[in-house]
């Protein structure tokens, strides 16, 4: 999360929910949201009311008698993200979450304990990771883990004993008389009637020859039902009573691999997948005959349970959440709308959409081959691009869609690939067009002419789309207007990565190579003649860039050039003198605990955003800053791979390693002049309401009087780009009395009469 800190008129208000008119934007001011997928139900568990799944980044609930849904994730309960394990505690009704980090989460409705135990202890060595929950009846819960077996007493919160078997554990089943280890080495077990330290390993016994079992054997699984005990092998199921002799009751074939074994009310449940989309379940009774469950419902099975009501749930790696009313009835899926998946390369947001690039590369910009897509939401539900989808990307082979450009006008969508070219898609009909080396200037990169690698657009003013062609011979590739295509040489590094367009027409380009810096190039608005075409190398010999690493390009509100690199950011001030060598940019100071220092000095900068009131938001691999206009003020927070700042509600996106959030922020986009439909909201204000007040549709930075119906001054303020905030109290901190009150603004457009009334605001508190 990112812990805000007030500087100066910067602050996040955080409000307890409001109906706001006009259809705008429901999230409260300072609230934030997840945009994460909930396609998937990699891990399943239960409740005796509802259904629990996890999507590997969040929770979903599902009511079993309603089936509505509830979303949890790391803004309303979780405290992290990465989950590989959830198990419900049916005995304290609490929901026990394992992290890829090993952290643990007990989930209840009144509040999350977080364990960190595990994480943060530096005495275990290796491999940390908690693998599987066995809940055994003595209110232990045992943790099978990397280094070996620990146990978590649920009744006091707290470790008991650990058992470090220089083996991974895999799972563990445990009764009265027993406690026993599935592990790679085979099985052990522990006689907890005859020793008393489970914490020594050398007490435990490997079930070997003289339990029937193989002498090398590997055991995937271990579990209890009908008092008998069941052991997992690669492909086979084998079964002992308490005197832990084993017989192997099943074989699922030299085509198949485990997935599971779970107890259930229909008997044990073996889950096994049979390749791609025939996984199945085996239900076996007391007597090990079996039945099997409609192989359609699942592609790649994980996890089931059955509820009280027969209702087989699977969890599954691809795609939807799955369910069985009868054991070989039809599959029925319930869709939860959200993006395709987690991952994320480039965001972009505009007038209540966003949209979500879903390739990548690696740190050395080598393609990945990520299938994921592209994902677009209009502010209500979200529509995903990808070949799982839609035949002709399969077709195309489309993969690695790495960046993601809305048309300002919002009917066209430019997405690149990184090895596919450019499509643009018609956000209006959903068709689409493709560009490649075929009928296009873009090209390969020497020695790997497979790939038409675009890793950066820009549209300039005369709706000419720039596109950075990394390594190609000509890397910079233009798509006029008209529909002509030229191609650029320039005078450095063949490998450009991203690219904006100043207030001049002035292109920026990233260079990827860690000794040059940025490319500038201007065309002189005439992108198809390159006689009069100018270009200069910004780096840290000619400019005040302390890297020529730079990682991020951000144009903010006074036409003014933000570059972050690995040492921090650089702002260049010069407008049309940006070719001139006197222009070396600047870096901003700011007074940290009386010293005075560079703004994120040493810090490397991975995403730049500007919102509406001019402030500076970056991204880094730590977290993200927010700066004032000046950039001489900041406030600090985990892994930033990009930011896009939405101006008509507000809103700010950022972009993560593991998916994307947004917090509704205090400013919008202010234009030159007021809207003609300025509002409060909330308006009225009711009684109970003790949040700030929001004033939406003026000029940039307008001066703001707020007064009683008498003229009496109450508040005065200045516009965050096209918004103010009121906090609903008079100068000396009193709580605004019932009635009316004016607002009063200045702007260009009213600077004849600096004292206009733009709207009024109803309080309505009792007084």
């Amino acid at each position: 999360m990112i812990y805000w800190k007030n500087i100066g008129f910067i602050c996040i208000f955080v409000l307890a929910g409001y109906f706001t008119p006009n259809a705008q934007d429901s999230l409260a001011l300072g609230e934030w949201e997840t945009h994460l997928p909930y396609t998937t139900g990699k891990y399943v568990t239960q409740s005796e009311e509802k259904v629990f799944y996890s999507t590997g980044w969040s929770i979903v609930s599902i009511d079993k008698k309603d089936f509505s849904i509830e979303k949890i994730d790391k803004t309303n309960g979780l405290s992290s993200t990465g989950i590989t394990k959830i198990v419900f505690d049916q005995k304290r009704k609490q929901l026990i979450v394992i992290y890829e980090d090993s952290g643990i989460d007990l989930l209840s409705d009144q509040k999350t304990i977080y364990v960190p135990d595990i994480k943060n202890n530096r005495n275990i060595s290796g491999d940390k990771q908690i693998y599987n929950v066995f809940l055994g009846a003595d209110d232990i819960a045992y943790l099978s883990c990397g280094f070996g077996l620990t146990t978590f007493d649920l009744k006091d919160n707290k470790f008991n004993f650990t058992c470090f078997t220089g083996l991974t554990v895999n799972q563990t089943f445990a009764n009265e008389s027993l406690i026993i280890i599935s592990t790679e080495d085979g099985l052990y077990a522990f006689d907890r009637k005859s020793l008393q330290n489970p914490a020594d390993f050398s007490q435990w016994i490997h079930l070997g020859q003289a339990n029937n079992l193989p002498a090398i054997y590997s055991s995937l699984d271990v579990a209890g039902s009908f008092g008998n005990i069941y052991m997992v092998t690669e492909r086979e199921l084998w079964k002992s009573d308490q005197s832990l002799q084993f017989a192997r009751i099943f074989s699922s074939g030299e085509d198949s691999d485990y997935a599971f074994i779970s107890p259930s009310s229909k008997g044990l449940m073996l889950g096994v997948r049979h390749g791609w989309g025939n996984s199945r379940i085996y239900f076996f009774d007391a007597n090990d005959q079996h039945t099997e469950s409609n192989w359609r419902c699942s592609n790649k099975i994980t996890s089931a349970v059955i509820d009280q009501y027969g209702v087989l749930w699977n969890a599954d790696e691809t795609g939807d959440i799955r369910y069985l009313t009868t054991q070989d009835g039809d599959c029925s899926v319930i869709n939860i709308n959200s993006p395709w998946s987690a991952s994320v390369s480039d965001i972009s947001a505009l007038d209540g959409q966003l949209f979500i690039a879903g390739g990548g590369v690696d740190g050395s910009y080598v393609p990945l081959y990520k299938k994921d897509g592209f994902f677009i939401w209009n502010g209500e539900s979200w529509k995903n691009y990808n070949r799982f989808l839609l035949q002709e990307f399969e077709t195309r082979n489309v993969q690695d869609l790495f960046r993601i450009l809305p048309h300002p006008e919002g009917k066209k969508v430019f997405i690149g690939s990184y090895t596919n070219g450019l499509i643009i898609l018609d956000n209006t009909t959903g068709g689409m067009e493709y560009y490649n080396k075929t009928n296009s200037t873009l090209a390969g990169k020497p020695g790997d002419d497979g790939n038409d690698r675009i890793s950066g657009l820009a549209l300039d003013d005369e709706d000419n789309l720039w596109i950075s062609n990394f390594g190609a011979h000509k890397p910079i590739s233009v798509f006029t207007r008209e529909g002509s295509w030229k191609a650029l040489e320039v005078q450095s590094s063949l490998d450009l990565r991203d690219v904006i367009i100043d207030q001049n027409n002035v292109k920026w380009f990233i260079i990827d190579r860690d000794g040059d810096g940025v490319l500038l190039y201007d065309d002189h608005n005439t992108p198809l003649d390159e006689s009069d075409d100018q270009q200069r190398i910004l780096s840290k010999s000619n400019t005040n860039l302390q890297s020529n690493k730079v990682n991020a390009l951000k144009m903010d509100l006074d036409g003014n050039v933000w570059v972050g690199t690995e040492d921090g950011p650089v702002v260049f001030e010069c407008g049309s003198d940006v070719f001139r060598e006197e222009c070396k940019g600047s870096r901003r100071k700011t007074v940290l605990e009386g010293i005075p220092a560079y703004v994120l000095d040493d810090v490397s900068i991975t995403a730049i955003e500007v919102d509406g009131a001019n402030r500076k938001w970056f991204g880094c691999f730590n977290g993200v800053f927010v700066q004032s206009p000046t950039g001489e003020d900041q406030l600090p927070d985990n892994h930033i791979i990009d930011l896009a700042f939405d101006g008509a509600n507000g809103r700010m996106y950022i972009a993560t390693a593991k998916g994307v959030v947004s917090i509704r922020t205090l400013t919008t986009t202010g234009e030159n002049k007021h809207s003609e439909d300025i509002f409060a909201y909330p308006n009225p204000v009711g009684p109970e309401y003790e949040g700030p007040i929001a004033i939406k549709g003026f000029a940039r930075d307008s001066n703001i009087k707020i007064t009683d119906i008498n003229g009496r001054l109450v508040y005065e303020t200045k516009a965050l780009g096209g918004q103010a905030i009121w906090n609903g109290r008079d100068y000396n901190g009193r709580k605004a009395a019932s009635g009316v009150y004016l607002v009063f603004a200045s702007g260009t457009e009213t600077l004849e009469k600096p004292d206009a009334i733009v709207t009024k605001i109803l309080f309505i508190n009792g007084q």
